[in-house]
């Protein structure tokens, strides 16, 4: 077999199903990619941005996750994320002014954990949404 087949799935639902070929994840213990007939394994993942490419290789994605737990084992794979969303679903103007705010609040409060985390995943979700806005302008030509 050639294909993995993925399931993406955060609390609010299933947001990925279907057959890929390659994917990157950030793991806790760093980044790490897999292809189909891996060895089976389990670990954490932390905020950052898994991309993959599809069964047909006619797309890659892109989502932005926050913290979660990745599983693999016999060409399957699942991913249970706290919060996760597609690149191509992002508003990146409305991420871009966020992170403003975030970063105006951090320089009148002073840095606090807690913004910093909301700093990261925005930044997490900016860069998901350029990747995928740069594939699409790449497809296009």
């Amino acid at each position: 077999m050639n294909v993995i087949s993925f399931e993406l799935v955060t609390p609010e639902g299933i947001l990925y199903t279907g057959n890929i070929r390659y994917i990157n994840a950030p793991g806790t213990e760093g980044a790490f990619g897999v292809f189909p007939n891996h060895v089976p394994f389990f670990t954490l993942l932390k905020n950052g941005i898994v991309d993959f490419i599809t069964d047909d290789h006619s797309q890659r994605e892109y989502f932005a996750i926050s913290n979660g737990i990745f599983e693999f084992y016999e060409n399957k794979m699942l991913i249970l994320a706290e919060d996760a969303v597609s690149g191509k679903n992002i508003d990146l103007a409305e991420e871009k002014k966020n992170e403003k705010y975030l970063r105006q609040e951090m320089e009148k409060s002073g840095t606090t954990t807690e913004l910093q985390e909301k700093l990261k995943s925005i930044s997490f979700r900016i860069k998901s949404a350029e990747l995928y806005g740069k594939q699409t302008m790449r497809d296009s030509v």
